[in-house]
């Protein structure tokens, strides 16, 4: 891989690379997570890796397959219970937020939706991807609740996984972004009830998509 590993918390650092290239499609669905070459790769020794996909397996995006641990392959119903319970969580979580967040956290908000409008119309589909996943994490921090924080963003991540299968071989439209113009719209109207049914009303949309598409 070609990276360098610092000498303390070595298990960290392994976990973080291995997270990232699972989060990016580098190592993808369903491939197998090799100890030994990991360590060879990185110049550690198999302690740390072993440690990293412990913690891999808390965040359930590896599983413990027939032939060994893989990445987790992601079944639909499984797909579609996370779809279930953002629809639910991120709802409230924003709800919470609406009357928290700054002018600079509204600006940034605006910001990504822009960035990820330009990167769609210029078929910069991994762009469009982590614009997106960066606007809805964002939507969330303020809402002053680290678990529910916590546990959402274990879910987005585990979503995030099947997001370019969506976006490439489904063919994503750019349907979100107007739904995410007004989720921003409502937000700035201080409406926590109407702000908490447009989120509803988009994830539900994500859901469907999901069913209609993926999952078929």
């Amino acid at each position: 891989m070609g990276r360098q590993i610092e000498k303390k918390l070595l298990h960290q650092q392994v976990y973080e690379i291995l997270k990232s290239d699972i989060l990016i499609g580098k190592l993808g669905c369903g491939e197998k997570l090799n100890e030994n070459l990991i360590a060879q790769n990185l110049g550690v020794s198999r302690s740390p890796v072993r440690e990293a996909i412990r913690m891999l397996e808390q965040d359930e995006l590896v599983v413990l397959g027939t032939a060994g641990t893989i990445v987790n392959p992601l079944e639909n119903r499984m797909m579609e219970e996370l779809y279930e319970c953002r629809v639910v969580m991120e709802s409230y979580a924003v709800r919470l937020a609406t009357l928290i967040y700054t002018k600079e956290q509204l600006e940034e908000l605006h910001c990504l939706l822009d960035e990820s409008a330009r990167a769609f119309d210029e078929g910069r589909i991994d762009d469009v991807i982590q614009c997106n996943t960066e606007f809805h994490l964002l939507l969330i921090m303020p809402c002053r609740n680290d678990r529910l924080i916590r546990t959402i963003k274990k879910y987005q991540e585990l979503s995030f996984l099947a997001r370019k299968q969506e976006f490439y071989a489904f063919h994503k439209g750019n349907f979100f972004i107007g739904e995410h113009r007004k989720i921003l719209e409502v937000i700035e109207k201080k409406d926590p009830d109407e702000v908490e049914a447009y989120m509803r009303i988009h994830l539900q949309n994500d859901l469907e998509f999901y069913r209609n598409n993926v999952s078929r």
